[in-house]
């Protein structure tokens, strides 16, 4: 892993170093880093969606994933916290330190010995959370599904919760349209966040054992990593790719 990333570096600083013509025009080249944060912590090795601070994006506790109204950002009203890159090699440093000290054993023990470091230093850990086509497909006969769903002698309660379910695929399906968009503007962007937030509150109101990670993502962190890239870019979040994961998902930054 690190002679690959080795010759990368070494590609990117003969690219920056030149002055390259494209299409008629003398260009320089300067490289950011990935806006893709599930791609980053991958890449730098960390660990899966089991740690008590499981997201890439911000330190969210796993208990705290139903919380409503909650906000990401460096301000000091913010619930949560994005990490740095100064943050992420921080901790692995502390982890690398760490993993000295601990005696051979097995991978299973060492696993659990690491995410119990992570956990008592609050610190983050990779997530591959990816939003799956065919959940956007679903979302699309959302109506449809929910009155397949209804049963004879169903209570108004349970008639309320069935309906809720198809806003809650209403509000993804408008979503899904909207973070996948290239060319995008600061209205869709405000839209994004409402839509999300309704699709969050209403999940947490009715179905809070099924708010998880990747709901918790969508809601905050989409919104989020959306306000960032088009604030930096003037370009929607569509502009991500799949950075070489599996086809059969939509990459999320």
């Amino acid at each position: 892993m690190e002679d690959i990333w080795k010759q990368h570096m070494d590609e990117m600083q003969v690219m920056k170093g030149n002055l390259l013509t494209v299409c008629g025009y003398q260009c320089t080249v300067e490289f950011q880093p990935s806006a893709d944060q599930s791609w980053q912590s991958w890449a730098n090795n960390e660990l899966n969606q089991a740690a008590t601070y499981p997201s890439p994006y911000a330190n969210v506790h796993h208990g705290e994933f139903s919380r409503m109204g909650g906000t990401i950002g460096n301000d000091v009203s913010c619930i949560w916290q994005p990490f740095t890159q100064q943050s992420r090699e921080r901790d692995l440093a502390k982890l690398e330190s760490f993993r000295r000290t601990l005696p051979k054993r097995s991978e299973v023990q060492t696993h659990k010995k690491e995410l119990e470091f992570m956990a008592a230093n609050e610190s983050g850990s990779i997530i591959m959370t990816r939003v799956i086509n065919q959940a956007i497909a679903l979302a699309k006969h959302s109506y449809r599904l929910v009155d397949m769903l209804e049963a004879g002698g169903e209570s108004e309660a349970q008639k309320l919760k069935r309906l809720t379910l198809g806003k809650i695929a209403q509000y993804l399906r408008n979503a899904g349209t909207l973070f996948n968009k290239v060319v995008t503007n600061k209205n869709e962007l405000d839209q994004l966040k409402d839509y999300l937030n309704q699709y969050f509150n209403l999940l947490a109101l009715f179905f809070p054992t099924s708010v998880n990670v990747t709901v918790w993502t969508m809601a905050y962190a989409i919104p989020y990593q959306a306000s960032i890239l088009f604030d930096s870019y003037a370009i929607g979040l569509g502009i991500i790719s799949l950075q070489a994961k599996e086809s059969k998902h939509a990459g999320i930054t």
